[in-house]
Formats: C-alpha cells, structure tokens, sequence
C-alpha cells in the first residue's frame, strides 16, 4: 500500500483558502508562511539573520509546477513507519512523519511532506520495502534495481544495505541532477564526499531530511549522581570537556576509580557499579572510538585512488588505549546484548560512563532513568586534537536514485528532494536540536552546549562507508586489535594494507565501467 500522502488534494485545497500574505494581500498575517521558500517571504528593509536555519531558503523558481506528477520514493521499513502508530519512530521522521500526534519531529516532517507536496504540484509518495531485516530490505532493492523496475523514481536504504548489496553501478551519478546545489546547508558535503567512492559522483547522499544520521551518531552518556557520589561536582565533566580536556586518558581514570564489588561476592559480576559499560561485542562501539580519536587513515586521491596511511605512531597509540580501557580497567565490564540494550542497565545505575549513539537519548530507559545524567561527546586521543568528532554510524540513512528511472523524471526528482532536504533545514532540523534534544531529552543546558560540540564534529569514513571495497581495513587493522591484541596491528597492517588499495582502485574501475 501507499501512503496517503498522493490523497492530499482536500488538505490542499483547504490551504488555498489560507491569508494570502506572501501575494501582497491587504492584511499582513504574522505567522510564518506554510511553505518556507524564497518566494515566501515578505521583502523589508531589514537583514535577515544568516545564523538561523529558518533564513536559508533554495533557489527553486518560485513558478515551479510539475502538474501532479508521481514521486515514488521506496524506502527501507513497514507499513507501520507509514502509518505512524507503531514502527521506528527514526525510520519514521526519515520519510512520513504523522498527522499531529503531538510530537514536535513527527509532525513536522509531515508538514514538511504537505508543503513541498503543494509547493511543487507532485503526488509524493512513500513505500516501505517490508523486509523486516537487513538482509531483508537488501534484497527488496537488489530485486528492484535487478528487474529494472521503474515504480520508484528514489531511494532510501541504510547505508550498510547500499554499500553490501552491491547496488552502486545500478544508482545513477546524481552530481548534477536539476534543481539540487549541494553547497546548501542541508546537505552533508563532508559525509557526500566521502559516500563518493571515485571522489566526483555521487551515488549515495546524505542531507537534512535523514534524521536516522543523527541517531545513529556516537556520543557518551555520563551518570550525574553517581559522579557526584564518586568525585563531586558532576559539571566539572562538562568543564573538562568544553575546555577541550576530555582525553581517552581522562576517562580511563574515571573509568577505573568508579568500580565497586556492590554485592559484596569478591569478584566482578552483574550487580556491582561499573565505570564504563560495553555491549557484548564491543565493535559497534569501536566504530565510534575510531572516529572520535582524529586518525591519519587515508588519503584520497583527484583520480579517486585510495593511499592508506593508518601505519604511524598515532594509531598505534590509540589502538593500545582503546585496548587498554576495554580489557585492563577495573572498571570496564561487557555486557550480554548489543549496543542499544546497554541502556537499560545505564539507565538502572551500573555504570558511571555509556558509550552508544543518540538514539539511546529518545529511549524510554534513558526517558525514565531516576538519576540525573549528561551527555557529552566521545574523548579526544589527547588534548592536542583540533576537535572532538563524532562518528555517523553506516546504519544511518542514505539517497539514492536509480538508473531505471526516466530521464524524464529527473528534474522532478531534483527539485523534489532540494525541497524536502530544504524544508527539514529550515524547520524540524531546529525542532529535532534546539526543542527535543537541548530540551526533552538532556537534563540541563551544560548537555545542550555539547550538543553542539557533536553536531560540529560530525565525521563519516569511505573505509568504513565501504568495507568490501577496502579488505575491511579497519576491521581487521584497528577494531580486531583493539578489542584483542594491541600487538596484532602491524601484522594485520601488513596482510591487508597494500591489498585494500589494489581492491579500491578495482572498485573505481568497476564504477567507471558501469
């Protein structure tokens, strides 16, 4: 089925009858105008703020009109994501939305759908693949782009569904679609460049609409209360960090002096106060310590090659770190499930220190936690480093347009997605920050000053983006070592460093061919 959004023709015409403000009528209505393009707004003698994402308007022609066309999108998810009852609530505000459930995101991006629907005279549309799994989903857009199926005109898989599947000679080259310019703020350059797998065309893109990006980014979580209980004043962590003081090093101490055998049975075990808590596996998170610790891994050449460079003293440096807080500090314990289940125990008082992405933020453990806790970013190697970073998990959302769609379609599909990352900018972008986050999800204002340390450290990787295309350089170089064997990089290095420059260059090859 498909979602109501191509039925709009009633809420639109009931839009038509709205104060005509933006056409010069005789009464000035103060509110802002449904559709926040250019076109819209009021000409004064005044200067628009440059700082605020509301004043960032396209360049669409304020004429635009594609006579009703079709806009199919197929995205990864279920019928429920469209309905909006039940289903992921991320997955969600990536594409529908709902229909004022009282949720400030939910029914934004549904606005959002409504007015680009109407400003660009298109039936836009959202089809859920109903995979219900990875390999599901995978399947579902391997089958389309396999078929040749032309009922879709864009996509939106995961990340790591896209770059597995094999689905990049079947995308088209985007880079010069109609009606986008991707030197807008809404759109990802630093994440669009390195989704480039030859450096100049763009198969897969990242922009404001995908709010999947953002849950799926790595920060910490800290305990308030049990540091208070542990070292004091809980607002010396947010000193340390916004003084650009917050190390691996830092936390390793912090970590360490937070253990307590609570139960009393001599031995370290479920029911004692923990430091820093891991998922079982630990890998989902090393992702994020690999992105946050401001590595020289690699080089990317004007021709698309790929120098790998991770063979200096830095990584080596923060490999034995990593290595040395996940398996030597007292206060480190592994848990039994998967990143998204350490929340829970976080959330009951076990562990002083979380790492895990910002969607744990919006999870009823963290909603319902008694004590009081923060979040910060993820450590610096040392105080030396420029910045703290933050890494986009590859589970996060991407675009994608296929090459069975028509030529014909588009500069309709240009314009289209310009518009939709456009409006996410300028409305539920401040509405997901500034309101949800900074507001009804952190605690006090000192997590919404990190926030923004995040948000500027944002960081994606191609050799993470793209592990098949590189020998899984940095799975078999850095996260193997780091959680067993800080020895075991050089060796690893010297199996799989040279190869994954040969196996990316035939990537490049593959792409041009195709």
């Amino acid at each position: 089925m498909k979602n109501s959004l191509k039925l709009i023709a009633g809420l639109l015409a009931a839009a038509m009858l709205l104060p005509a403000c933006a056409q010069g009528g005789e009464t000035q209505d103060t509110t802002a105008p449904a559709v926040t393009d250019a076109s819209n707004v009021v000409t004064e003698e005044t200067t628009l703020d440059p700082n605020l994402r509301a004043n960032h308007f396209d360049a669409l022609p304020a004429d635009i009109n594609f006579d009703g066309a079709a806009i199919t999108c197929l995205f990864r998810g279920s019928m429920a994501d469209v309905e909006g009852t039940t289903g992921s609530y991320w997955i969600r505000n990536d594409v529908c939305g709902t229909d004022n459930i009282g949720d400030i995101v939910s029914d934004a991006v549904w606005e959002r759908n409504l007015n680009v629907a109407e400003r660009l005279n298109i039936a836009l549309d959202f089809v859920p693949t109903c995979g219900g799994s990875l390999d599901g989903d995978r399947a579902v857009f391997k089958n389309v782009v396999m078929t040749a199926d032309t009922s879709y005109d864009f996509f939106l898989p995961t990340g790591n569904v896209s770059s597995q599947s094999g689905l990049t000679p079947y995308m088209r080259d985007i880079a010069n679609i109609p009606h986008v310019d991707w030197n807008s703020p809404w759109w990802w350059q630093f994440a669009n460049e390195e989704l480039s797998i030859d450096g100049k065309s763009m198969q897969f893109v990242v922009g404001d609409m995908l709010l999947t990006n953002l849950a799926q980014t790595c920060i910490m979580y800290f305990n308030k209360d049990m540091y208070i209980d542990l070292y004091g004043d809980a607002d010396e962590v947010y000193t340390m960090v916004l003084d650009g003081k917050f190390t691996i090093d830092k936390l390793h101490e912090l970590a360490q002096g937070a253990y307590k055998d609570t139960n009393g049975d001599g031995a370290k075990n479920e029911g004692d106060q923990f430091g820093l808590l891991w998922s079982k596996n630990a890998t989902e998170e090393l992702a994020g310590w690999v992105a946050c610790l401001g590595l020289d891994l690699y080089q990317r050449g004007d021709d698309g090659s790929l120098t790998i460079t991770m063979d200096n003293e830095r990584t080596i440096t923060a490999i034995e770190k990593v290595y040395a807080l996940l398996n030597q500090n007292e206060g480190s314990r592994r848990g039994t499930g998967a990143i998204a289940d350490e929340a829970k125990p976080f959330s009951e008082g076990a562990g002083l220190f979380l790492a895990a992405r910002m969607i744990s933020a919006t999870g009823d453990e963290l909603r319902n936690m008694e004590q009081e806790y923060g979040l910060i970013p993820m450590p610096k190697l040392d105080e030396e480093q420029s910045q703290y970073y933050a890494g986009v998990h590859e589970s996060g959302t991407v675009l994608c347009v296929p090459k069975s769609t028509a030529d014909s379609k588009m500069e309709a599909i240009g314009a289209t997605l310009e518009a939709l990352c456009g409006e996410a900018h300028r409305t539920y972008m401040d509405a997901f920050l500034e309101t949800a986050m900074k507001m009804k999800y952190s605690r006090d204002a000192l997590s919404g000053q990190c926030i923004d340390l995040i948000m500027a450290g944002l960081t994606k990787s191609v050799l993470t983006e793209y592990p098949s295309y590189c020998n899984s350089i940095v799975s078999n170089c850095i996260v193997n070592p780091m959680l067993n064997n800080p020895a075991g990089f050089a060796a690893a290095f010297r199996k799989v460093g040279p190869a994954a420059e040969k196996t990316w260059a035939k990537a490049v090859a593959d792409l041009t061919k195709g």
